[in-house]
């Protein structure tokens, strides 16, 4: 079935999704609709006429079919084939299940579109190989939505971890020459940065945590007649590794590339024992017991070092469902030579953006871009648990001196910005073909350290193919 209804256009890209889920509606739609000089949304692919009426409707009265002044048509397919074949989309945008993208991403790419993937990339390396190597072949551009290197406090740890950006890219290098700084401060600098910590304070960092947790002890939605696909262990990239992992560990290889070698934790169901457990006691409406994905990992990475002046680094990368607010650790503790820090929360860009309504586009004062008024007129003091602020310690002392730091807000926006560049310029896109290899191999790593129980060497051992260098 095709409906179309009427919109507007310009001379921009065309963008057709595939999929009307939490991801579309949160995270692609409210950034492709605030940029009209960008994007135009032109198409949807929708798994059933019924699918195709709700969006509809829900659409109806939304910006999305007044973004520009010319009269067009937003088409809704159900059909794959009509969908690729419709000349009105430049550019796919994926955001279904993990298992599906390398077969939509690969036919996307023979029609000669250009395509965006919501993370995971793909549910193996062999399959992210032949997406990139499509990509190559038909000179079109392939990007994953890593939106969380554009979290605020991200961008501003990567600041005081003294990490400078390579000329004309977006705060993301190429993994495999990523490192953070080494030591630059004395220690009588670090003293006198308590007061405004500078960056490069938590330069040489020995010791990185990196938590992304949830409370979620039953399925998602336990009334279903069977589970929602991330929580469906028969399909391949299901787990909270491929799910919050392929966030954390983007992020661990932005910052300081790839690692000598890591070992991991991968429970296959911590939520067996939670109150809410009789949530999973459900079958498969073919009579199959139901069959829980991962939901806990542990990841240690390890980098060497044979310098005098750095010292060994280690980063701990986890998630979990079971972790209640009140008591969850720091999404990221830092230690360094010189000073310490703690950064609280989520990034508040994502409770904004459940807030949009579905078809609107992200307003520009999404997040406060200015720190909150202090409400006792002590600068820097605020809510602990406050995402917006980071803590950074210095000195030598055991009651070292403290200073609470605004994070700047992060602009997931960044990321499509970098991409249209990419498309209509034919330049890299923000997530290069090896940084979309790199995080998805380092996924399988972890889960051969856990099935094995033992240390897996990664750099000089894992080498990714030549033609994606």
């Amino acid at each position: 079935m095709t409906t179309t209804t009427t919109a507007t256009t310009s001379q921009v890209i065309r963008v057709g999704i595939v999929g009307f889920g939490f991801s579309v509606r949160a995270f692609q739609l409210p950034f492709l609709l605030a940029r009209p000089h960008l994007y135009s949304v032109r198409a949807f692919l929708l798994r059933s006429d019924r699918s195709a009426a709700a969006a509809q409707k829900e659409l109806a009265d939304s910006p999305l079919l007044l973004q520009h002044s010319d009269p067009s048509a937003i088409t809704l397919h159900t059909s794959l084939d009509a969908f690729l074949a419709d000349d009105n989309i430049d550019l796919v945008v994926l955001a279904v299940p993990a298992y599906t993208h390398r077969d939509l991403a690969l036919a996307a790419l023979a029609a000669r579109k250009h395509v965006l993937v919501e993370k995971p990339f793909a549910v193996s390396s062999a399959d992210a190989e032949a997406i990139l190597r499509k990509a190559k072949e038909v000179d079109r551009t392939v990007c994953v939505y890593q939106n969380r290197r554009f979290d605020g406090d991200f961008l501003l740890l990567r600041n005081l971890l003294g990490i400078t950006d390579p000329q004309g890219r977006p705060p993301a290098p190429h993994f495999p020459h990523a490192a953070a700084a080494e030591p630059t401060l004395t220690d009588a600098d670090a003293a006198a940065a308590a007061a405004d910590p500078p960056a490069g304070i938590l330069s040489g960092a020995v010791e990185l945590a990196s938590h992304f947790d949830r409370l979620r002890p039953g399925l998602r939605d336990p009334t279903a007649a069977h589970p929602a696909w991330k929580e469906d262990g028969r399909l391949l990239g299901t787990s909270i590794l491929y799910d919050l992992g392929s966030h954390l560990i983007d992020q661990a290889l932005c910052l300081f590339g790839v690692p000598d070698s890591l070992y991991a934790v991968h429970l296959a169901d911590q939520r067996r024992v939670a109150p809410a457990a009789h949530k999973l006691n459900i079958t498969y409406p073919d009579g199959h017991p139901f069959v829980p994905t991962p939901d806990y990992f542990l990841i240690v990475l390890r980098y060497f070092t044979d310098s005098e002046t750095r010292a060994p680094l280690v980063v701990r990368l986890s998630a979990g469902m079971l972790v209640r607010p009140a008591a969850a650790a720091p999404r990221f503790t830092v230690h360094a030579p010189h000073a310490s820090a703690t950064f609280a929360g989520l990034d508040p860009q994502e409770a904004a953006l459940k807030q949009v309504p579905v078809g609107h586009p992200a307003p520009a004062d999404l997040v406060p871009r200015a720190p909150p008024a202090p409400s006792d007129g002590a600068a820097g003091q605020r809510d602990d648990d406050d995402p917006r602020f980071c803590t950074v310690a210095t000195g030598t002392e055991p009651r070292a001196a403290a200073r609470r730091v605004f994070c700047p807000p992060g602009d997931y926006g960044v990321l499509f910005d970098a991409l249209a560049a990419a498309v209509v310029r034919g330049g890299e896109a923000p997530v290069s073909p090896l940084e979309a290899w790199w995080v998805v191999r380092i996924i399988e790593a972890a889960i051969e350290s856990a099935e094995r129980d033992q240390v897996v060497r990664v750099k000089g051992v894992i080498v990714p193919p030549a033609d994606l260098e």
